[in-house]
């Protein structure tokens, strides 16, 4: 099986201060916030499985109410407003030193259910709600403490976007932007916008500028792509070890029904790697034809067409968009971190498998527990848990979420559909660290 390169000692014993962000933490609470089609999913049911087992509750947002997963029959589908189902993204819990915990609410979601759902929480959990006009969303931030105990963040470069712009635009461009990211010009390259921007994130998070570190993203979010576990170790999707997973995991099934579909993932990773930029302009390409496909408004489908001749004029003209997982690598590396790469992500967009949009939750013994997608072959699963746990002995158990049958193609999971929308189980649960337990190193 793969073996990622040599790692540093992965417990010291000695405890750190108390965590105060969402890296690898010990989860007091999970969140959903579900939009009709996650409600009809079995997520919060599957995650609810591996609550009561693991050590954490999961709760349901809906309006100023939260259900327990095995209450959510009551719910009826007509009162889930059109909000966002990537609670993540919404809002996040931070702790500022000698500071109670507090809600910090993205400014990308400006549509007035999520904003007044997300003030909800804050007041049904006790907490404080902050707001900000930085373009930040939870899947492309972690807080962590290093092993001095001092807090530091990882930021993905989106937050250099342009703010004033995006806040000219229409809801329906603000929803549609969310998967465009570093895309039409809207990411600032002016040096004094940076600068406010590096100052003003520093204030509102708590932490000095020295120790947010900015990361190049090789996709739509950083979440996407890596998993902090146990510091300094951070694990980073490498496409060369995702083939030779994917050619060692054809070699060992025994089923030919089976080796087929590996072999067909296997040719569309290998796709992905030959030109990662054409898969990143079809996600788009695809999400613009589905939305199209929705809306009868003839304002609407002009703009969404205008926006799909866009896209495939950056097609043609091989707009750059993201950077290499290499690149970040050499980044977290200089921060003094160690990435550690691994096969995480298989097959074109409509057939995804990503294992590091992942939630990573630490028992009350130091080690870990981590939740991540299910791939539409039960057997990768079984193999890539193998590899996890004998490849990382701090990680102790791993679960696979499916979320249920697909609601828009055959023969792949719930799930998939939402990789095909660019999140995955990360983003749509959102973690409350449990700020009273220690964090190990």
């Amino acid at each position: 099986m793969v073996s990622p390169p040599n790692r540093t000692p992965v417990y010291s014993g000695k405890p750190l201060p108390r965590f105060g962000g969402q890296g690898a933490c010990a989860v007091k609470c999970l969140y959903l916030h579900p939009d009709e089609f996650t409600l009809k999913s079995t997520i919060a049911q599957e995650l609810d499985a591996i609550g009561q087992k693991e050590g954490f509750p999961v709760r349901v947002q809906v309006g100023n109410q939260l259900y327990p997963p095995s209450q959510l029959q009551t719910v009826a589908p007509d009162t889930i407003e059109a909000t966002t189902r990537w609670m993540q993204d919404g809002c996040q819990f931070i702790r500022k030193l000698n500071h109670k915990p507090s809600l910090l609410l993205s400014s990308t979601y400006q549509d007035p259910p999520t904003i007044r759902d997300g003030v909800t929480l804050g007041k049904l959990l006790g907490f404080r709600t902050d707001s900000h006009d930085l373009h930040l969303e939870g899947g492309n931030i972690f807080i962590d403490r290093d092993s001095k105990g001092e807090t530091f963040a990882l930021v993905g470069r989106d937050v250099y976007r342009n703010q004033e712009a995006y806040r000219r635009e229409t809801l329906l461009e603000r929803m549609i932007s969310r998967f465009f990211s570093g895309s039409r010009g809207i990411v600032s390259s002016n040096v004094r916008c940076r600068d406010s921007i590096q100052k003003q994130l520093s204030k509102l998070l708590g932490i000095p500028p020295k120790k947010i570190f900015y990361l190049s993203q090789p996709d739509f979010h950083l979440d996407m792509s890596i998993r902090p576990i146990n510091h300094p170790d951070i694990l980073v999707h490498d496409g060369q070890l995702s083939l030779q997973f994917l050619k060692e995991a054809f070699n060992a099934s025994q089923d030919e029904s089976e080796k087929q579909k590996i072999s067909q993932l296997l040719k569309e990773t290998e796709q992905l790697q030959k030109s990662p930029e054409k898969e990143l302009f079809e996600a788009e390409l695809i999400t613009l034809e589905r939305l199209m496909e929705k809306t009868d408004d003839p304002k609407k489908k002009k703009l969404l067409l205008g926006l799909y001749e866009d896209v495939q004029s950056d097609q043609k003209r091989s707009v750059p968009k993201y950077a290499s997982p290499d690149k970040m690598s050499s980044q977290l590396k200089a921060t003094g971190l160690n990435p550690v790469k691994i096969p995480g992500v298989f097959g074109s967009l409509r057939n995804r498998t990503n294992y590091l949009n992942a939630i990573a939750h630490r028992k009350a013994n130091g080690k870990l527990v981590y939740i991540t997608n299910a791939s539409p072959l039960p057997f990768l699963d079984e193999q890539f848990k193998r590899y996890l746990l004998t490849q990382f002995p701090q990680i102790e158990a791993c679960y696979f979420i499916t979320g249920g049958p697909s609601m828009l193609e055959k023969e792949r999971y719930f799930i998939q559909d939402c990789l095909e929308n660019r999140g995955g189980i990360h983003c749509l649960a959102l973690e409350q660290p449990d700020y009273g337990k220690y964090n190990l190193a």
